[in-house]
């Protein structure tokens, strides 16, 4: 058994290794944009730039409101949990 793992931890070292760049160039594209898709993921392997990020999507607020809601602001935080003041002490 030991042996079969020592040749699979050797062979994923090598993998790695040969591909640190696509690695590398993975990495830094999921940070910028969180998911990519197999087309971005596709030009990545062949060497390309991905196209800069749009940000076309920016949502309504109004859109995201439920029907028959009305805005009010948040109460104000009272002491104890959720907030930054401590319980009152008993007694």
């Amino acid at each position: 058994v030991k042996r079969i793992l020592d040749e699979a931890h050797s062979r994923a070292r090598t993998i790695i290794e040969a591909n640190r760049d696509l690695l590398e160039a993975l990495a830094i594209a999921l940070l910028e944009r969180e998911t990519l898709d197999s087309s971005e993921i596709e030009l990545l392997c062949e060497g390309k730039t991905l196209p800069p990020v749009t940000s076309d999507f920016e949502p309504d607020q109004q859109s995201l409101a439920l029907p028959g809601a009305t805005s009010q602001p948040a109460p104000a935080p009272q002491p104890g949990l959720g907030s930054a003041d401590p319980l009152p002490s008993p007694g």
